[in-house]
């Protein structure tokens, strides 16, 4: 998980005559893949990995938005946990939007002006607008 886009806590998707939704700051979350082909000669794992690139350089369509799969090598640490001996998988990674809460409705704010001495605040008023 990478964390919240942006600094704010909140997005606010819909304004309306009545006020707005509001919902949560979208967490980003980064998947990565391990490819790995098992064929019984060099030449058809060859032909299957040109197979599975093409695809991978088209990008990964989720609920109508297309997300693209990034090429990327692991440490030299991570490849000795990920790789076993002889094998020379393909990694690639992708950053997702993940909703963390429900749109919620809020009211428009009443704009209003705070009236009097600062210092007194017994005699300050507030004025709608």
């Amino acid at each position: 998980m990478l964390g919240h886009r942006g600094a704010a806590g909140e997005v606010i998707d819909n304004y309306t005559t009545g006020g707005a939704h509001v919902r949560p700051t979208p967490v980003e979350l980064q998947l990565e893949y391990r490819i790995d082909v098992y064929a019984q000669d060099r030449g058809q794992k060859a032909t299957l990995l040109d197979l599975i690139v093409v695809d991978l350089l088209s990008p990964l369509v989720v609920g109508d938005v297309a997300y693209e799969l990034v090429p990327f090598r692991p440490s030299q640490q991570e490849a000795a946990d990920l790789i076993p001996p002889g094998r020379t998988p393909l990694f690639a990674r992708v950053v997702v939007p993940v909703e963390t809460g429900v749109r919620v409705p809020h009211d428009r704010a009443l704009p209003f002006l705070v009236v009097g001495h600062i210092d007194d605040r017994a005699e300050t008023e507030a004025l709608a607008l």
